[in-house]
């Protein structure tokens, strides 16, 4: 727990440190007049299909995520940002079954707390009219941290222990209307791959066993539409909704952000 506070820690302070230093470039010299930075605090839900063993494609399981994600923006010129991220997340994995330890388990053991790391990119492409495309993009890890617990019903000790980790990769173009004066919506579908790795182990006495799991998200696919408000010249309140398709199944997400400008 401890080496994850520390990599957080240091890259929201290199990120920091290099906005201020483009903060100080931008005052000071004219052709860096795009420059500016961004600070913003994000929280999102989502609820994913996961597939898992491949010897048995028809088994399925929900990921139910609440995150939390602090953002550090910097506008390298006048259309075109790249991020750092870095924050909290609870996964509940439930819903899957470990066969191959010395006693089957099907986990309900509720949401996991982890760390995320991550980092995002928008471009400006083009725009026609009062339409403005661009292209986004957005990677995001998850480590959750190990969980124990003692297995219950048994004549014997016994313990479980439990490890799941994830990656998410967003890409895809983004259209935004700028025809209005504070409010900004947007529609993007973007390629949404998400996939990891769920760990468990179990020790009983003299046997032990490790079992782990390669799970996937069933839709590749995100459509979202959402809209950023202007509060303020330097505050906006950013929405976001998105649903990914699956076969007759929709997954879900929920996004609320405000973000700072420093220019």
């Amino acid at each position: 727990m401890i080496k994850y506070r520390i990599l957080i820690a240091v890259v929201l302070s290199i990120a920091f440190r290099a906005g201020s230093l483009f903060s100080q470039e931008t005052a000071s010299s004219p052709s860096a007049a795009g420059l500016a930075l961004k600070a913003g605090l994000s929280g999102e839900y989502f609820a994913r299909t996961l597939g898992w063993d491949e010897d048995a494609k028809a088994m399925t399981s929900k990921l139910t995520t609440y995150l939390a994600l602090a953002h550090v923006n910097l506008q390298i010129r006048e259309g075109f940002d790249i991020a750092v991220l870095a924050g909290y997340a609870s996964s509940d994995t439930g819903g899957v079954l470990y066969k191959n330890l010395p006693f089957s388990i099907d986990y309900e053991g509720g949401g996991i707390s982890g760390y995320l790391l991550g980092a995002e990119a928008r471009k400006s492409l083009f725009t026609v009219q009062d339409f403005e495309i661009s292209a986004f993009v957005q990677f995001v890890s998850y480590t959750g941290t190990e969980k124990t617990w003692e297995i219950p019903g048994l004549a014997v000790t016994g313990t479980v222990e439990f490890a799941p980790s994830w990656t998410r990769l967003s890409l895809g173009p983004v259209v935004a209307y700028k025809g209005f004066l504070k409010f900004t919506p947007y529609f993007s579908i973007q390629y949404n791959r998400l996939a990891g790795t769920f760990e468990m182990r179990q020790t009983v006495q003299t046997l032990a066993g490790i079992e782990k799991k390669a799970v996937k998200a069933k839709s590749p696919v995100a459509i979202l539409l959402g809209g950023a408000y202007a509060l303020t010249s330097q505050i906006s309140l950013i929405g976001e909704a998105g649903i990914m398709p699956y076969q007759s199944h929709l997954d879900s997400s929920f996004m609320l952000k405000v973000q700072i400008s420093f220019k």
